[in-house]
């Protein structure tokens, strides 16, 4: 499968996941869950386009960014006040869908979890093996890394989170605009960037177009 089909694919099924959810309301401007619908149903059309590609223009996904930015549709969870039926329910799949369309990304699922545990473990051991003495917040980060492996490893754990906090204060103290405070450890930086977007962003790198050429990357990472 070449990687705009499984992009188109995801597109298709996330997008009929929402049509279905919300196809008790009218397709009409004049009301979220209509200009969402009517949005959907425009990228389900131009996916049949010949010369189809992504990512789209930003322009062309306007309705779609305001409606998951806005968070108006929260409301319509199966639990309008469990932040986590929001997140699975409604932001999830509005977020995937702008990763694919507007940024072009490949998600990350549960056939690549097992190279997402590689990274992390690697990640430990940069740490633990570090040339200096860890700050009290990267000894936290430590444990969280290990703690989320074990996780993963047992299949407890789904991917993104919908946040850092608050099971990641380390990560959080970590992690920096302008640098993270372990970029000067090596390999650090190359894995931490791997693990936050797989792990927060639910993105997988461009590279892992597949299962094997997802392990061949992780094994060029890991051994550089």
């Amino acid at each position: 499968m070449t990687i705009l089909q499984e992009q188109k694919d995801d597109v298709i099924a996330i997008s009929n996941y929402l049509l279905d959810r919300f196809s008790e309301y009218a397709v009409v401007d004049s009301s979220p869950e209509g200009r969402l619908q009517a949005q959907l149903l425009w990228v389900l059309d131009k996916l049949k386009e010949p010369n189809f590609s992504l990512p789209l223009p930003a322009e062309q996904l306007s309705t779609l960014r305001y409606i998951y930015t806005d968070g108006t549709l929260s409301f319509r969870a199966s639990n309008p006040d469990d932040m986590n039926s929001i997140f699975i329910e409604i932001e999830l799949p509005l977020e995937q869908l702008i990763k694919i369309l507007k940024r072009g990304q490949l998600l990350v699922k549960p056939e690549y979890y097992p190279c997402v545990s590689i990274v992390i473990g690697s990640l430990i051991d940069c740490l633990k093996n570090a040339h200096r003495v860890l700050t009290k917040d990267e000894e936290k980060f430590l444990a969280e890394l290990e703690e989320l492996k074990l996780d993963i490893d047992s299949g407890k754990q789904l991917l993104p989170f919908q946040s850092h906090l608050p099971r990641f204060p380390g990560y959080t103290e970590v992690r920096g605009f302008g640098g993270n405070s372990i970029d000067d450890i090596p390999k650090a930086k190359d894995l931490f960037n791997v693990f936050k977007n797989a792990v927060f962003n639910g993105v997988r790198p461009d590279a892992w177009v597949n299962q094997v050429t997802a392990k061949q990357a992780v094994e060029a990472l890991v051994n550089s």
